[in-house]
């Protein structure tokens, strides 16, 4: 776990046999509740060398606020200037 603010936690559960971080959790103070994010990896896919989770479930409090598929994951060896402008 990192401390990454007054009150505010990010974690790591890493499965040890593999490395891999199957979960993460954020914690911190909300207005009137504690919040907490979880989120967990699953699906993982190796990309040109580089290992991917093609699927994360997404959670807030408990309660479900998403699920992110990737279809398609492409390395780029260089990217251009562009790439990362607004």
């Amino acid at each position: 776990a990192l401390e990454i603010g007054p009150g505010l936690t990010v974690e790591a559960h890493v499965d040890p046999a593999s490395g891999r971080i199957l979960r993460s959790t954020g914690n911190g103070p909300g207005p009137g509740v504690p919040l907490q994010f979880v989120t967990v990896y699953s699906d993982f896919r190796d990309v040109g060398g580089v290992l991917f989770a093609f699927r994360e479930g997404n959670w807030a409090n408990g309660s479900t606020t998403g699920e992110t598929l990737l279809e398609k994951v492409e390395l780029v060896a260089a990217p251009s200037e562009a790439t990362f402008r607004p």
